[in-house]
């Protein structure tokens, strides 16, 4: 067994890079009323910054937290519908979300008039296919 070294190999940083290159394509692809805007990228000198939309309303799970049972079960219908709507959408241009859970759903604005958005990170590496 041996130290860790801290030191990451250029192939380690080639393959990062690709991969951030890859997954902000694909964010730049996906627009609905349920995901996060995204608004580009600055990459002109580290660290590489994604540009996106400010949901000033926190996320759902610190809502839910907070509030508890004060949340009515027709606010509670929104949230599921809008997120929900951003699901459909993701699997219409076929590709699934890997982490969906109330941390990674934001609230647009303030929580009584706010949207639920759904978090661009994690969402699929590949987009996938169905059938031939």
């Amino acid at each position: 067994c041996h130290a860790p070294t801290n030191k990451v190999s250029a192939q380690d940083l080639l393959d990062a890079r690709t991969s951030m290159i890859n997954e902000v394509k694909m964010m730049a692809d996906y627009r609905d009323d349920n995901l996060i805007r995204f608004y580009g990228v600055a990459c002109d000198r580290p660290p590489v910054m994604i540009l996106m939309e400010l949901c000033a309303g926190g996320s759902l799970d610190s809502h839910l937290r907070a509030r508890g049972k004060a949340i009515s079960n027709t606010e509670k219908l929104i949230y599921l519908y809008e997120t929900s709507s951003g699901m459909r959408y993701l699997h219409s241009v076929n590709c699934v979300h890997r982490d969906l859970a109330a941390r990674n759903c934001l609230i647009s604005k303030e929580v009584s008039t706010g949207t639920i958005e759904i978090d661009r990170h994690n969402y699929c590496r590949h987009r996938y296919r169905i059938g031939r």
